[in-house]
């Protein structure tokens, strides 16, 4: 998502309190135009501004539930209808993206769960600047960022496989590049009637950036609040059809 010219005009702002100490008066302090108020009220009103594009968390479980129904509605290119090893393998590949979606919400879970965590170490340290205040932050810090980095590494691998076995918009050199491997790799490639999904990043709305960790941070938020009922419709088994 394109930042515009006043959130541009703010990071260089930033950019220029945390880098430039020639403004530092007698006592080590950096002068800047920008007050800690100033600052918090951008980043709050930012924050604000990406969680209101993306929808709320029963817009963002809606997204899932038809993601899902997408998946169960999936059948085989006609000319592989009746091929028993095809029809094993359509399954086993729908149940394996409804598996990872499953861990997105897991690592969903535990990011909310590190984000918390963080916090209340930072307004612990803040109180407290002894070395096992600090440590204690430091420890929170690095979990955060670990458990940031593995959601969306999920999120990534979950987008990777569900657009290269199921999706339509994927380039024919790109698929046919990703056959050739997984035919390498003695992998069978399944056979399947590709669609196109509601949205491109197939679980994330198109607002979402997945590049954008704030983004990332935000989805997380508000789809946090949904994962007892995503989690509910992950076990539910779909109907039996035959023309799979």
């Amino acid at each position: 998502m394109k930042i515009d010219g006043h959130h541009e005009g703010l990071n260089e702002q930033l950019k220029f309190f945390r880098d430039d100490d020639t403004s530092a008066d007698s006592h080590g302090v950096v002068a800047s135009p920008w007050s800690k108020e100033t600052i918090d009220k951008h980043k709050k009103e930012e924050r604000e501004r990406i969680t209101r594009e993306m929808g709320s968390p029963d817009d963002l479980c809606q997204i899932i539930v038809e993601v899902v129904d997408e998946l169960n509605g999936i059948k085989l290119a006609e000319q592989f209808r009746d091929d028993r090893k095809q029809q094993l393998l359509l399954k086993k590949k729908i149940d394996q993206a409804k598996s990872m979606i499953e861990d997105a919400g897991h690592l969903t879970k535990r990011y909310v769960q590190s984000i918390e965590e963080w916090q209340a170490a930072k307004d612990g340290e803040n109180r407290q600047s002894d070395e096992k205040h600090l440590q204690k932050f430091t420890d929170a810090e690095i979990a955060r960022k670990n458990s940031h980095n593995a959601l969306i590494s999920q999120l990534r691998a979950l987008i990777r496989f569900v657009s290269f076995n199921f999706s339509r918009d994927v380039s024919m050199e790109a698929l046919e590049g990703w056959q050739e491997d997984q035919l390498e790799r003695g992998q069978e490639v399944l056979q399947a009637k590709r669609i196109r999904f509601s949205r491109r990043n197939i679980i994330l709305p198109d607002s979402v950036n997945i590049r954008n960790r704030k983004h990332i941070t935000a989805w997380a938020g508000q789809i946090s609040h949904s994962l007892t009922k995503i989690e509910k419709l992950l076990s539910r088994k779909p109907e039996s059809s035959s023309n799979h």
